[in-house]
């Protein structure tokens, strides 16, 4: 009997033990979730504000730094900034290729873009 009532108690406290591990798990994912969606914010900002001030060498950059991370999945978007920073840089094949590419990774939900 208190064998019984010793591994009840045991299989309690592991019970409770991986709730915890689990529960600090999805919170510290969901804090580096949080961290690089901020980070990547940041860099398109940046890369925004580089053609604005037409640094378009820095921009082209930073949007290749945003697109070559797999968490972000809009890089066709970005592919389409890049193309028409090409335009203003008078590197036509860049461009094209820019927009080829946008279009290959454009998702058939995303009409606006193709």
């Amino acid at each position: 009997m208190i064998d019984q009532n010793i591994s009840k108690h045991i299989n309690y406290v592991l019970h409770k033990i991986i709730i915890i591990k689990l529960y600090n798990y999805n919170y510290i994912t969901a804090e580096i979730e949080y961290i690089v969606n901020l980070s990547l914010q940041v860099l398109f900002n940046l890369a925004i504000q580089y053609t604005n001030n037409e640094m378009y060498t820095e921009a082209i950059a930073t949007y290749q730094a945003i697109t070559r991370n797999r968490m972000f999945s809009n890089s066709a978007r970005l592919k389409v900034n890049m193309g028409n920073i090409y335009v203003k840089m008078g590197q036509l094949s860049q461009a094209i290729k820019m927009y080829r590419m946008a279009f290959d990774q454009a998702p058939t939900a995303h009409k606006d873009l193709r």
